[in-house]
């Protein structure tokens, strides 16, 4: 917020990465340029899959057709994002192709809840974010309105990153916010992938495991094919 600021009263001549949310007083300014390039960065809502009800797919499925991942990108980036589809953006090498964004569905959300068992009012879950990303208690609140209007009540806890990294790394929390990079060191997501969804991946926050996942990465490690290779990681996001 400082170096937009700094930027629309002339203090600064370039500013970068300002948060979303000051773009269009940016834009209104006289003489000033707005600059975007595609990174390899994506917000994610990650789910405690080993706590339950979180445990159930469907209930993970639940909270996700009730996000407007759309509205959000709209509005509360003011259109600099797209909706995810995924951990990948849809034009790199190694995204599935055709990749959509969860479909918005209150009543099939509402309807998933109750194949799980969960009544309606009856679950509550805390939902961290951390406070060094400006747009995510905005974020949060939004994430808390739309969850609110299938029966699921979010308490919001907000703090520094720091603060928040134990109790995300030993899986003692419900959901949490997270803005990653999957091109780290080198321009591969193999590493990524690794230490975010193998078993024992050393990142691997939302507690996915599936040997299956495991077993394709490590083949992916070894396979010399650029293509082959992008073909795996498609197959895995």
């Amino acid at each position: 917020n400082v170096r937009a600021t700094q930027v629309r009263s002339g203090e600064s001549h370039i500013g970068r990465t300002v948060p979303a949310s000051t773009l269009a007083q940016i834009k209104r300014g006289p003489g000033t340029t707005i600059v975007s390039i595609d990174t390899p960065r994506t917000t994610q809502m990650l789910i405690n899959s080993k706590k339950a009800p979180l445990d159930n797919v469907k209930v993970r499925q639940a909270l996700q057709a009730a996000l407007d991942l759309k509205a959000i990108a709209a509005s509360l980036y003011e259109g600099s994002v797209e909706p995810a589809v995924g951990p990948f953006a849809p034009h790199e090498p190694w995204a599935p192709k055709g990749s959509k964004p969860a479909a918005f569905d209150v009543a099939k959300a509402k309807a998933l809840l109750a194949e799980a068992g969960i009544a309606p009012g009856s679950l509550t879950l805390e939902l961290l974010a951390y406070s060094d990303k400006a747009e995510f208690k905005d974020l949060s609140a939004i994430i808390q309105e739309q969850l609110k209007a299938i029966g699921v009540t979010v308490n919001i806890r907000l703090a520094a990153y720091a603060a928040l990294e134990p109790d995300m790394l030993a899986g003692k929390y419900d959901i949490a916010l997270l803005s990653r990079s999957h091109l780290t060191d080198v321009a591969d997501p193999l590493a990524f992938l690794t230490s975010d969804y193998t078993c024992k991946g050393g990142y691997n926050l939302s507690q996915f495991c599936d040997t299956a996942m495991d077993d394709a990465l490590a083949k992916a490690a070894g396979e010399p094919d650029v293509a082959k290779r992008h073909q795996i990681y498609a197959a895995a996001a």
